[in-house]
């Protein structure tokens, strides 16, 4: 963590991330996976520094969304980042559900939709149909930069589709989040 702490000290516009919990990463060597009470020690270190340095967060979480909701639910308030971005968000609706109603978690929390990730189950549209409009966000989470204007296109297009609303207004949503999230 000293080289975390030092980088937040020298950048003081940076977020913390991604951090998070994976519940199928292996180690490359061993082909072990990486044991979750390591991961989990390692993501709270984290969370405090981010909260310790005013910084927002951005968490993966593979697999393991009912693990991260444990955290939150024990989690104190003076462990709780400013922001919570939920990077490609995968999780089910009932899961968000629950995070929102985490009196020190849900109003500082926010769900990042990608089209090559969150977009591939077949249950987006009811993940994301219930979410607070106020508290979505975009990403490409894509390897290759020329696609990443495609990328966003593509799930702007689908919100907008779920949501039912034209394109040009959930743009002005999506930049109106964009800046309340990234607000330092």
């Amino acid at each position: 963590m000293p080289l975390l702490e030092s980088f937040l000290i020298k950048l003081p516009n940076a977020l913390v991330g991604e951090i998070g919990l994976d519940n199928v990463a292996t180690d490359p060597t061993t082909k072990k996976k990486y044991r979750m009470d390591r991961q989990i020690d390692a993501f709270i270190k984290q969370m405090n520094l981010a909260t310790r340095y005013n910084r927002p967060v951005s968490v993966h979480l593979v697999k393991c969304h009912g693990q991260f909701l444990d955290i939150m639910k024990a989690i104190q308030y003076d462990s709780i980042p400013k922001k919570i971005m939920l990077h490609s968000w995968t999780g089910s609706a009932e899961i968000a559900m629950e995070l929102l109603k985490i009196p020190v978690v849900g109003p500082r929390l926010y769900f990042s939709l990608s089209h090559g990730v969150s977009a591939r189950s077949p249950q987006f549209g009811r993940r994301i149909e219930n979410l607070p409009i106020d508290r979505l966000l975009v990403e490409s989470d894509v390897h290759d930069t020329l696609e990443v204007d495609n990328a966003i296109e593509k799930i702007v297009e689908l919100i907008a589709g779920v949501r039912g609303m034209p394109l040009d207004d959930i743009v002005d949503v999506l930049v109106r989040n964009t800046e309340s999230f990234s607000d330092m």
